[in-house]
């Protein structure tokens, strides 16, 4: 009997942790929401508005930017990007916005941007190689890949090139 048991639990157990792993693999907000994005770049050589503070903003469905001096260090903020899913779709519809590059690479999780304005991952010729793209959900660290990380209403994602915090 108590081998009958223990095969029972151990099949509920699969049967648990496989519906777990789908639903985080799954990842994306129910319903496209509301939200901001910031791309810090630091002194990577950015394209676009390099060394500035560059706020864009929809006035009316209609994208505006303003600039500002930022002591060398080129920052991007997204003000009010709508019907948007994950951190993903937030990326993509500010390069679309702004006109620079994503590069990206599928693995098994999810995406993993690679490279924003073609400043790329572990680039030798910036901080010797040791900045790669990370992001943030409202002041956390994503525990999961860009396109499976939910975001909610209001949101605040922040994409930052800089050493790993994850050794």
């Amino acid at each position: 009997m108590k081998k009958g048991t223990t095969i029972l639990t151990a099949a509920v157990l699969v049967i648990v942790m496989g519906l777990l792993l789908a639903v985080y693999l799954q990842g994306n907000a129910s319903q496209p929401v509301s939200a901001d994005m910031t791309v810090e770049l630091y002194d990577a050589p950015a394209t676009i508005h390099r060394g500035n503070l560059t706020v864009w903003t929809n006035d009316d469905g209609e994208w505006t930017y303003t600039t500002e001096d930022n002591g060398g260090n080129t920052t991007w903020v997204f003000k009010g990007l709508t019907n948007m899913t994950s951190s993903y779709d937030m990326l993509m519809a500010a390069s679309s916005i702004a006109g620079f590059t994503v590069g990206t690479e599928n693995q098994t999780l999810g995406l993993l941007v690679t490279a924003i304005d073609g400043i790329e991952n572990n680039d030798p010729a910036i901080s010797d190689g040791e900045r790669a793209w990370q992001f943030l959900v409202d002041g956390d660290y994503a525990n999961r890949a860009c396109n499976k990380y939910p975001i909610s209403e209001g949101s605040e994602v922040t994409w930052r090139y800089m050493t790993n915090q994850f050794g």
